[in-house]
């Protein structure tokens, strides 16, 4: 792979596809029951590799405030055209930046494993800024 990350390996395929994958191997209700232990009432989430958003959905139907990163445009068109309150942004982890800040960041399943171990580095030193106070442990 390089110095570089590998930016044409991405989950291209329509995200209605994903879905039906991913129920056999997922449990989208533990997943949220996991995520809410660590979230205050109305707590903000960022998921990065959030793909086609199911789980951003639920959290946010549940009173959280919910941002969504993703690589895959198909994955990202999908979990906009669901609905819901979750912000979904099209860009690769390690090129992503904001100035809110969140009670919990997620990144399930093999998105850092697109990243190379300087991107990976990169990113996870932002994370740690993108915390509120208190919340790194």
């Amino acid at each position: 792979m390089g110095g570089t990350s590998d930016r044409s390996r991405s989950f291209e395929f329509p995200g209605e596809y994903y879905e039906i994958i991913r129920g056999d191997f997922r449990d989208t209700n533990a997943e949220v029951t996991f995520l809410k232990s660590y979230l205050p009432e109305g707590g903000r989430v960022l998921d990065i590799g959030c793909g086609t958003g199911t789980v951003l959905r639920v959290l946010a139907s549940d009173g959280f405030t919910c941002v969504g990163v993703d690589r895959s445009a198909s994955f990202i068109d999908y979990a906009r055209q669901q609905g819901g309150d979750p912000v979904y942004h099209l860009t690769p982890a390690h090129e992503f930046n904001t100035d809110e800040r969140f009670d919990v960041i997620v990144a399930m399943f093999v998105t850092l494993n697109y990243l190379t171990h300087e991107e990976v580095r990169e990113t996870l030193r932002r994370c740690r800024t993108w915390l509120r106070p208190g919340q790194c442990r």
